[in-house]
């Protein structure tokens, strides 16, 4: 879903929730956008420390970034399939981060 600017909340109220399962593999996990951004724009890390050694391993999450900062929201991603589900969805955290 695509939120027009002048209706978007801050870029720091946002969260983004991942759940990858792909055979015995299950991980879900929320990551605050600014950290997300932090961590691999400003810092230039990746997210190799999460242990997604499966296909959601290769997502471009730059791009994702990107896609929230110009107004996504929502479920941006789900692939589904006989032993693979990958879901992301970022969230408006109400009354942001303390």
């Amino acid at each position: 879903k695509y939120i027009p600017e002048e209706n978007r909340k801050s870029f720091e109220e946002t969260i983004l929730y991942v759940h990858v399962k792909e055979g015995t593999e299950n991980i879900q996990f929320n990551l605050p956008l600014p950290l997300l951004h932090t961590l691999l724009v400003d810092g230039g890390m990746s997210l190799d420390w999460l242990g997604i050694t499966c296909a959601a391993g290769k997502i471009n999450w730059a791009q994702i970034i990107r896609l929230v900062e110009h107004g996504a929201m929502g479920k941006l991603f789900e692939l589904t399939d006989k032993d693979t589900l990958i879901e992301i969805i970022v969230k408006k955290i109400v009354g942001g981060f303390h």
